[in-house]
């Protein structure tokens, strides 16, 4: 996005000199050998052949982005408990470690694209690119360095077991505040985020209901 909107920007620039050049030739010189107006206009063609290319570029990278952006989004730790815990309910040292190493590499990756479309956007004062600066620089950040943080304590000698519990419930927390923002913020662009198999937060109670009638 940032290559093709720089691309676009230069042309603009480009032809709006070729424009400029040609009608000052237009109005200071009558003779029909000077070749100035054709190449003025050379230079505009080319240049507006440039910007219609740029525009697609920057509309198909725009794209692309919002897709790894979505394909990065499930970096929410509360998504790989289901896969770790084991028929009692309970999980070990090993399944905190795959789970926290899951997490962090999908938020560095999400980050990196989240950043890549800031970069990328004309207009940087918008709410929505507010937003997504906060997410880039605030919410993510902290989200990360605690989980790098549960890492390392995970990675001690003799962690206490009980803290390590109560620190992976508030990542848990920190985490699906960050999925909710995220979700918010991606909603504004129009990214399909599959909201018609949303079934609201009494799903459970009503399916059981309806296998009970």
């Amino acid at each position: 996005m940032k290559v093709n909107k720089l691309i676009f920007i230069t042309s603009i620039i480009v032809s709006l000199f070729s424009i400029g050049c040609y009608l000052f030739f237009v109005f200071y010189f009558e003779n029909p050998i000077v070749m100035g107006k054709e190449i003025a206009m050379a230079i505009f063609g080319s240049s507006f052949f440039v910007i219609m290319t740029a525009i697609i570029g920057y509309f198909t990278e725009k794209n692309k982005l919002k897709e790894n952006i979505l394909s990065n989004s499930d970096f929410y730790i509360g998504l790989y408990l289901l896969e770790e815990i084991d028929c009692n309910n309970a999980i070990n040292r090993q399944s905190f470690a795959k789970m926290i190493s899951a997490s962090r590499n999908k938020i560095l990756l999400l980050k990196k694209f989240l950043v890549e479309y800031y970069h990328g956007c004309f207009f940087k004062c918008t709410q929505n690119n507010k937003i997504l600066l906060k997410i880039i620089n605030i919410s993510s950040q902290e989200y990360y360095k605690n989980l790098v943080k549960f890492e390392m304590y995970l990675g001690s000698p003799k962690p206490n077991f009980e803290i390590l519990k109560q620190k992976f419930f508030n990542l848990i927390e920190q985490g699906k505040k960050l999925d909710e923002e995220l979700g918010s913020w991606m909603r504004k662009i129009k990214v399909n985020l599959g909201d018609e198999f949303d079934f609201g937060e009494d799903f459970i109670t009503n399916y059981e209901e309806d296998e009970q009638l």
